[in-house]
């Protein structure tokens, strides 16, 4: 009966029992994942490349796209259980993460990454911010968007603007089973407290 439930209805049912000493390892884990949500901005690195010409990039290294992205505890329809999970919804799948190991949803399709393959790094970034600068974000320095090699503005463009740069915290979560994300915060701290706690 259970198996023609699931494939009626396409709902499944994860119940899970944990001892005092794992509940508490993972409530901690989830509420750090979830404290990435108190920074002011957070972005998927959706795509990059490397830049030819600086001198009409001000002076960044690549060029990125990037979404906006907010981490939840909604869970979609098909997925029932009795623990609170995060859910990071990336721009073409969604990591689900629940005590055991971590579903990644593409369309129809579903894979799993253990936690002991998981690997986080987090490191500081200056970044050339085009858009408007986050309230919790430090801004380090400022260049122009045409700049010579001196870091002077370049004259031949009349349009010329200043573009501050900020202190950016880049997270980097990675597996051996494939799974590569970049992820943007306006907030260094947020993230550096968020490496100390998130396994």
């Amino acid at each position: 009966a259970g198996k023609i439930s699931l494939k009626l209805k396409g709902i499944v049912d994860l119940e899970y029992e944990m001892d005092e000493e794992n509940s508490t390892k993972y409530i901690n884990r989830v509420n750090a994942w979830m404290s990435l949500n108190q920074c002011h901005k957070m972005w998927q690195i959706t795509q990059q490349s490397t830049v030819s010409n600086r001198k009409v990039n001000a002076g960044a290294g690549r060029n990125i796209n990037r979404n906006g992205l907010k981490f939840t505890n909604k869970l979609p329809y098909y997925l029932k259980t009795n623990v609170v999970c995060v859910v990071i919804p990336l721009k073409k799948e969604k990591l689900i993460m629940l005590p055991d190991k971590i579903l990644l949803v593409r369309k129809n399709n579903v894979g799993v990454i253990s936690y002991d393959n998981l690997h986080i790094a987090v490191n500081g970034q200056r970044f050339i911010e085009s858009e408007g600068v986050p309230r919790d974000s430090e801004i380090l320095s400022y260049t122009w968007q045409y700049v010579n090699k001196n870091g002077s503005p370049d004259k031949r463009y009349s349009n010329n603007r200043q573009l501050p740069i900020c202190l950016y915290a880049t997270i980097l979560i990675t597996s051996s089973e494939g799974l590569n994300v970049e992820i943007q915060c306006s907030n260094v701290s947020i993230a550096e407290e968020f490496r100390k706690n998130c396994i």
